[in-house]
C-alpha cells in the first residue's frame, strides 16, 4: 500500500475533560479558516460528564454510564451544527458494522486521497491497551496512513499529540466501541 497523507495541515488542540470530539473539530474547522472554539462546539452540542464535574461547560448532563460521556450525537446533529454556523463543511458517517478490516484501510486511503478529513470513535482502553479504560469512547483524527499504520492526532486531554498505531489495531478499537469513521468533507 502506497503512504496517503492528508492535504491538511492540522493544529493540535488539546481537549479539555471529555471534549475530544469538540477538540478534532476544532482542529477541523481552523483548516476552514474559521475559529470557533471547543468551548462553543461542546456547549452547543451539551457534555455528558460524570457528577463531579468542574469545567467552563454549561450544558451539561450528569450521567453515571460511563459509555455515553463527552458528546453524544443523532444522525444530522454535526450537519445542523455546521450549517447554523456557516461552516463550509458536511459530514457523513460510516458505521463499522459496514466494513470488513481490508475496507476500512481502502476507506480511509480513499477520504484521505479525496481531500476530506477523517475521524474514527473508539474504544481507548482496546486500542491504548488499558484494560480498566476499554468502555471508555474516544475519538481521534486520522492523518495518514502508511503501509500497516495510521498516523493519527489525539486530542487527549491525557497524552495529546501525534501518534502512531496499528491499522488493525485501530479496527480492533473501533469494533470494540461499535463506532465508525465519520467523513467531513467540504460543500462547495
Amino acid at each position: 500500500m502506497a503512504i496517503v497523507v492528508s492535504t491538511h495541515k492540522y493544529e493540535l488542540v488539546t481537549a479539555l475533560d471529555y471534549m475530544c470530539v469538540p477538540a478534532c473539530l476544532e482542529m477541523i474547522i481552523m483548516t476552514c479558516d474559521i475559529k470557533i472554539s471547543q468551548v462553543t462546539i461542546a456547549e452547543h452540542f451539551g457534555l455528558n460528564i460524570l457528577p463531579y464535574y468542574s469545567g467552563p461547560i454549561k450544558n451539561i448532563k450528569y450521567i453515571s454510564d460511563k459509555n455515553m460521556l463527552g458528546i453524544v450525537f443523532n444522525d444530522e446533529s454535526v450537519n445542523n451544527f455546521f450549517h447554523k454556523f456557516k461552516i463550509p463543511l458536511k459530514e457523513t458517517y460510516v458505521s463499522i458494522k459496514t466494513l470488513e478490516d481490508w475496507m476500512f484501510e481502502d476507506l480511509v486511503t480513499e477520504i484521505l486521497n479525496n481531500g476530506s478529513h477523517t475521524i474514527c470513535g473508539f474504544s481507548y482502553g482496546y486500542l491504548y491497551k488499558e484494560e480498566t479504560k476499554k468502555e471508555i469512547g474516544h475519538i481521534s483524527i486520522i492523518e495518514k496512513i502508511d503501509n500497516r499504520w495510521l498516523h493519527i492526532i489525539d486530542p487527549g486531554p491525557l497524552n495529546a499529540g501525534r501518534k502512531m498505531v496499528e491499522i488493525a489495531d485501530m479496527f480492533g478499537a473501533i469494533h470494540c466501541k461499535n463506532d465508525g469513521v465519520w467523513i467531513i468533507s467540504k460543500t462547495n
